[in-house]
């Protein structure tokens, strides 16, 4: 990779929280030279999609005005528009607060509107860090913080928000709106940089998934942040079997454990460890490998232990180094992954999460890609029609249809608008449908407008959603 000098601090606003089955809103990007000097930026929005219905308790958060889920931009022009600005800027550190929120709708919506076959952009080239993440270890990892303010909730649990921390610190730009969380996280990242250059330095060699793996595996152990809550805590870690994908790995603390303890364990507690993700006593962890975690070397191991158990660094090494040599666990270890993947796999068999069941963009799916990019939108049916390099049942041709019936129906025969339209009403908009599937639905939208009734300020809000549900409803019932 060459050497990075631009960093691009970005956020997404969205409809929700699926990156599958919600949508990005608004998009904003400032790009910085290696001086700190703001060299370029991007502000956009979209509409909302007629397949998709938005979250009303997201809007009531992002405050997103309605008239722009009627009237802006498709979200496929939005995202070609954000696709020739990373292109323009690559390579880059990118830059986002809970950045795997980010890259997910990034990724998820290059794939669902075919603007490239690029998917994974921000990891091509470019280096991505979690603001969120490296400001976890800065609290953890330090021996004291003199530049930041770290906030607590009411129980005296430590505060990583965006806006929690940008108030503690006299940071004030409006919240949860693209732009203002842009302008938040400058003015936060600055302060991380004063607070811990060094620590700052090390985010931006884990987001290399070598350098990552590097530091796992070249180390007796390593320490990492883990946990939230009260389970919140730096810990120090010996890594037992990655995943098939490379991308995570199961871990012991052994500050908790020491390898005859180990030798217990089935690949079903091990499991069931990962799956339950709390308890004072719990040894097991997954860390995943392309999150933004920072992973630190032996030597930042007295920030792990707890003052009502003192165990020395030379007893650490012992105990990673015994471990190191159990093949039971790690064969264990190997084995819950299994149990893991089995039981949460890849997908739902939905096209939305076609994107990783069926894996990286084929030669034959590139092609499409740019042939369709490439032709006028007059043609693009009859270019998906005369298709015969991809199965008319194939995730990129059936996305490339509903593309059509989002920016132009009058290009698509009429019996197929028609049957389209019911199989979405039917889909969104039927009130005996069942609340529990992965997509916003209507009797979702009822019980969230419920929800927000029973807050004073969110009055009005509610009343223009219900307005807002009942024109769309209309609307696809008599396009």
């Amino acid at each position: 990779m060459s050497k990075v000098k631009k960093r691009i601090l970005c956020d997404y606003e969205t409809s929700g929280t699926n990156h599958l089955f919600d949508q990005p809103l608004s998009f904003c990007a400032k790009v910085f030279d290696e001086n700190g000097k703001e060299i370029d930026s991007i502000k956009t929005n979209c509409r909302m999609e007629k397949s998709r219905l938005p979250s009303p308790i997201a809007l009531s958060i992002n405050k997103y005005p309605l008239q722009n889920l009627l009237q802006a931009q498709s979200l496929r022009d939005m995202m070609a528009e954000i696709n020739l600005f990373f292109i323009k800027h690559t390579p880059a550190t990118i830059i986002a607060h809970n950045a795997s929120f980010d890259f997910n709708f990034a990724h998820s919506h290059y794939f669902q509107s075919l603007v490239t076959d690029d998917w994974y952009q921000w990891k091509h080239n470019n280096h991505l860090i979690c603001s969120l993440e490296l400001l976890r270890a800065i609290y953890l990892f330090r021996e004291k913080l003199d530049s930041i303010k770290i906030p607590s909730s009411r129980f005296g649990f430590p505060l990583f928000g965006l806006e929690a921390v940008s108030q503690e610190n006299g940071i004030f730009y409006q919240s949860h709106e693209a732009e203002g969380d842009v302008n938040s996280l400058k003015d936060l990242y600055g302060l991380m940089i004063n607070e811990a250059p060094e620590i700052v330095s090390l985010a931006q060699s884990c987001a290399n998934k070598n350098e990552a793996k590097r530091i796992i595996n070249d180390s007796m152990f390593f320490c990492a942040s883990v946990g939230t809550g009260p389970y919140f805590k730096a810990r120090t870690l010996v890594p037992l079997a990655l995943n098939k994908r490379g991308n995570a790995v199961i871990c012991v603390d052994i500050s908790k454990v020491n390898s005859h303890q180990l030798n217990t364990l089935t690949p079903w507690d091990i499991y069931l460890q990962w799956k339950n993700n709390n308890g004072k006593d719990r040894c097991i962890f997954m860390i995943p490998l392309n999150k933004g975690k920072l992973f630190f070397t032996p030597e930042y191991y007295k920030f792990c232990i707890d003052s009502d158990f003192d165990i020395s660094r030379q007893e650490l090494f012992d105990r990673a180094k015994q471990i190191r040599k159990n093949q039971y666990i790690k064969r264990a270890a190997h084995d819950a992954w299994a149990h893991i993947e089995n039981i949460y796999g890849v997908g739902d068999g939905s096209l939305e999460s076609s994107i990783y069941a069926d894996g990286f963009c084929t030669p034959a799916e590139h092609n499409f890609i740019y042939q369709f990019n490439n032709t006028e939108w007059k043609d693009k049916w009859g270019l998906v029609e005369a298709n015969k390099a991809l199965a008319s049942n194939s995730r990129i041709i059936r996305l490339s249809k509903k593309i059509i019936f989002e920016q132009d129906q009058s290009l698509i025969p009429n019996h197929l608008i028609d049957d389209y339209r019911n199989h979405l009403h039917n889909k969104l908009f039927n009130l005996e449908a069942d609340i529990d599937v992965p997509y916003m639905n209507l009797p979702m939208v009822l019980k969230e407008l419920e929800d927000l009734k029973s807050d004073a300020s969110q009055q009005e809000k509610v009343k223009e959603l219900k307005d807002y549900f009942e024109d769309i409803s209309q609307g696809l019932v008599h396009a």
